[in-house]
């Protein structure tokens, strides 16, 4: 698990138990068999990259850069869903997990997104 302190955020695998302080929130569009659903606090399907976009990165049709310009990109698409998890994360915490068994994924991807948006906001920058 990696954690951001200044952020709160921290990441993991939707398959192992909680293991940081904070709120589970799944960064998925499908939800994986043989997962609970308590295994997590929240899933939004619009916080998660499209299916498109997770496919073209797994097949290495585009790159990591691509794929978190294109993410960020669908995510300011959803200013509600992506403020609420940059409010989360900076006053109480969040935990971002998903089903992919290799880094990069989703969770660290939109991780580096959510410290970004709140060093850019603790900044000055919006």
């Amino acid at each position: 698990m990696s954690d951001n302190e200044a952020a709160k955020i921290a990441t993991g695998s939707v398959f192992d138990p909680p293991d940081a302080p904070y709120f589970r929130f799944f960064v998925a569009r499908t939800w994986p068999p043989g997962i609970e659903r308590g295994a997590v606090d929240q899933w939004d399907r619009e916080l998660a990259p499209s299916t498109e976009l997770v496919s073209a990165w797994r097949l290495g049709e585009i790159d990591d850069a691509a794929f978190e310009s294109r993410y960020e990109a669908e995510l300011d698409a959803n200013p509600s869903m992506l403020g609420w998890a940059v409010r989360t994360a900076s006053l109480n915490g969040i935990t971002l997990v998903d089903d992919f068994d290799s880094e990069p994924a989703p969770r660290t991807v939109l991780a580096a997104i959510l410290a970004r948006r709140i060093a850019e906001h603790q900044n000055g920058g919006g």
